[in-house]
């Protein structure tokens, strides 16, 4: 997970536009994959092993990429998206979720992307 905390410190903000982000992540392309993941990962944790432990870590995550986003930006919905994002990434990786789609989820962060529309 730090790797790819670290690969948000390569995203150029000047060139990315927050607008256009949104625009993308609302195509129901994007939007439909994402809730579909979160509900399938949401259910895995009810299943499996999901401790206090393993949400003061995923706290701790938020926390460090909101933080980190902000500053960047200065959009605080910006930030709060792409923590969220990293919560999503943090569970899955915890329950062990396995899916095409959640791994290019996870491939545009590792390329310093911000995922949104068709990926």
């Amino acid at each position: 997970m730090e790797e790819l905390i670290k690969a948000l410190g390569h995203i150029n903000f000047y060139l990315a536009d927050a607008d256009e982000i949104f625009a993308g992540r609302k195509e129901k392309v994007f939007d439909s994959e994402r809730i579909r993941i979160f509900l399938e990962v949401e259910m895995l944790k009810d299943i499996r092993t999901y401790t206090e432990d393993h949400k003061k870590k995923r706290n701790k995550i938020h926390d460090k990429v909101y933080r980190q986003i902000y500053e960047s930006t200065g959009d605080s919905d910006l930030a709060e998206c792409v923590a969220e994002d990293f919560c999503l990434l943090h569970d899955g990786q915890v329950v062990g979720y396995k899916d095409k789609w959640f791994a290019k989820f996870r491939n545009c962060y590792a390329a310093s992307v911000i995922p949104s529309g068709q990926l």
